[in-house]
């Protein structure tokens, strides 16, 4: 399917029932169908994803989960606001983080690369 928006929260102070209605702040990525999902083992966790049905009709949704395959416990750091992370799968399967970006801040714009040419008709 074709994925146009996620969102999610974790490890929130607040019940994250509360915070559900702020999903609809990406309403505008797609207007097919969206679905919430928890992740029980989790607490204080919820994602949340709009998808536009193209591909598929609204009975091809498929569910986002987690599987954990080690005993080590996994460590959740927020992503700081403004930046973007990339990271890359490796050949066993391991995922191994490549960059950290800032694309703006709350004091700038981001900025645009746009290249405009007005004719006359």
């Amino acid at each position: 399917f074709d994925m146009r928006g996620i969102w999610c929260i974790f490890g929130s102070s607040v019940d994250t029932h509360q915070q559900v209605p702020s999903c609809f702040n990406i309403a505008h990525r797609s207007s097919d169908c969206f679905r919430f999902e928890n992740v029980n083992h989790f607490s204080k966790c919820v994602f949340g994803f709009y998808r536009l049905t193209i591909v598929d009709n609204i009975y091809g949704m498929q569910p986002m989960r987690i599987t954990v395959v080690s005993n080590q416990s996994l460590k959740v750091e927020p992503v700081e606001s403004g930046t973007y992370e990339e990271y890359k799968l490796n050949k066993n399967e391991k995922v191994q983080f490549v960059k950290k970006e800032r694309f703006h801040s709350i004091e700038t714009f981001p900025k645009y690369d746009v290249n405009v040419n007005l004719t006359g008709n």
